[in-house]
């Protein structure tokens, strides 16, 4: 959407973050501050005709998360501020010492894209129009390498950009057809994290994601937002890539990764999908804690994800200068008030089992075990070809070199509304669609077993048979009638022990001969 363009010639004040709001997301308790970007990232107009202008980055269509707290932020619409129409920015998110966000900075303009300087405060012709930024971490497709992808709505290309250099590669990959209005895109890696696959939004009247291969061939598409749910009034705007981890809510881990599609601001929502295109669940983005200012509704156009901490970016394109907000939204699982990562950093809370939350969060006591990695000093058995895993894994397997990983999530604590435990077995970093079984035992060993190393021993039982989707599954899931306590015939807050891991098929005879099978890190459950 094009506006007049007005100039920002006076500076504006650093915006200062609103108390902190708590929501729900998911199941998950968040907390939420609102930063006015417009005001905070601030740079020298492009124009080496206005020495000492500065401008405000305005209406973002496109936000991905670099890491180590740095942003990519596109946008197609800064001549409203003044500025040359299209260009990419990096950004990073300011946190102090304690662990607390206080705001963003800018860092540096990586690219001013238009085919002619405009004069100034006045409309551009422009030959990239940045509709979405995404990271391609892996060695194929665009932006191989760990660079950018960046959405060129006008050409209906995936455009490769070099984040050293910032500047077009020429790779780009066609996406129309399917696409006839690209919104966002994004890069969701494979279980092995050497390939991929290219997500992106059609706006159009069919309101859909389509997914293309490294190689550009068109691969799936579903049906997303009004097109999925006639209950629902919110278009598609941005995707976010969450991956599979203890940060993520409980609701959503054990997926194998997960997929964020933002709905706008007729229908504010978040809709969850698995990497294969299943609907995991909605969440509506009406709540107090997101206050869109005078626009009345929140916009987000884009959205951005930090697995390290869990952090979820929410950015709200506003109007010229007006409004343009991203929301933080911190986990605070245990409620007090502070974000988790900020817990984990003062030592007011632990996290024994690794998995980014805090372990007061999980009403279990207990923890990973049992580790094929080579440093676990409780396991005295190796990897039986010397494929070692990674630190807290399972021994190597021939499709994820960092080995199976069994995580838990929920609680042993008795549900009042089932009457039951709520613990969820996670299986994850294995081969693609093959069977696994979860297992419980309730004595420990370690001995070679297949193409790894069990310690569940003891009696043992085999809980459930799960076919993986993108190398994860979990148990219990939505098609388990038992919880994990009455299928493993135990009494939640009993006092016993019991030790879990999950098994699965690994049937390349050549990579640890004569075994087909491997086995995931264990997971010690106080009951």
């Amino acid at each position: 959407m094009l506006r007049h363009a007005t100039l920002f010639l006076a500076p504006l004040a650093l915006a200062a973050a609103a108390n902190a709001q708590q929501m729900t997301l998911f199941g998950r308790t968040y907390l939420v501050q609102r930063f006015d970007y417009t005001a905070e990232i601030r740079f020298q107009h492009p124009d080496p005709n206005l020495p000492g202008v500065q401008v405000g980055l305005n209406e973002v269509e496109g936000a991905a998360w670099l890491g180590v707290g740095r942003f990519l932020l596109a946008s197609s619409e800064m001549r409203d501020v003044g500025s040359y129409e299209n260009m990419v920015l990096e950004a990073t998110l300011d946190v102090d010492p304690a662990g607390v966000v206080t705001g963003l900075s800018y860092v540096r303009t990586m690219l001013v894209n238009d085919a002619v300087p405009p004069p100034t405060g006045l409309g551009d012709p422009f030959d990239l129009n940045p509709r979405g930024i995404a990271v391609n971490p892996t060695a194929f497709g665009p932006g191989a390498g760990g660079n950018a992808v960046v959405g060129d709505r006008t050409a209906l290309l995936a455009r490769g950009l070099d984040v050293a250099s910032g500047t077009l590669t020429g790779t780009n990959l066609a996406v129309n057809p399917p696409n006839n209005d690209l919104e966002d895109l994004l890069w969701v890696p494979d279980v092995t994290g050497t390939d991929g696959t290219l997500w992106t939004i059609d706006q159009s009247a069919s309101m859909r994601v389509e997914v293309f291969t490294s190689a550009g061939a068109a691969s799936f598409g579903f049906p997303v937002g009004r097109t999925r749910d006639p209950l629902l009034t919110g278009e598609p705007k941005g995707l976010s890539w969450l991956g599979d981890g203890g940060t993520l809510p409980p609701a959503l881990r054990g997926q194998g990764g997960v997929v964020l599609v933002a709905l706008d601001d007729t229908g504010p929502a978040l809709e969850a999908y698995r990497r294969d295109g299943a609907f995991l669940g909605l969440v509506s983005l009406v709540d107090p804690a997101l206050d869109p200012g005078t626009g009345g509704a929140l916009q987000t156009e884009s959205l951005c994800f930090d697995a390290a901490t869990g952090r979820l970016f929410l950015w709200q394109q506003g109007t010229s200068g007006l409004d343009n907000f991203v929301y933080v939204l911190s986990p605070d699982c245990n409620g007090n008030g502070t974000a988790d990562s900020a817990d984990l950093l003062a030592g007011t809370s632990v996290d024994v089992d690794l998995d980014g939350a805090p372990d007061e969060c999980q009403a279990y006591l207990g923890g990973a075990f049992c580790a094929g990695d080579g440093l676990d000093p409780a396991v005295t058995t190796p990897c039986p070809c010397g494929n070692a895993g990674a630190a807290g894994r399972g021994c190597a397997n021939s499709v994820v070199a960092a080995g199976g990983r069994l995580a838990v999530s929920g609680s042993t604590a008795v549900d009042p509304g089932t009457g039951t435990d709520t613990l969820v077995l996670q299986g994850s970093g294995m081969p693609a669609t093959v069977a696994c079984i979860y297992l419980q035992g309730d004595l420990t060993t370690d001995t070679v077993f297949g193409d790894g190393v069990r310690c569940a021993s003891g009696t043992l039982l085999r809980l459930r048979t799960k076919i993986n989707a993108g190398g994860a599954s979990s148990f219990p899931d939505t098609t388990d009638t038992l919880s994990l306590s009455q299928r493993g015939g135990v009494v939640p807050q009993s006092g016993v022990t019991r030790y879990y891991q999950t098994y699965y098929r690994n049937s390349a005879a050549a990579f640890c001969p004569p075994e087909t099978f491997n086995v995931t890190n264990g997971f010690r459950i106080l009951w």
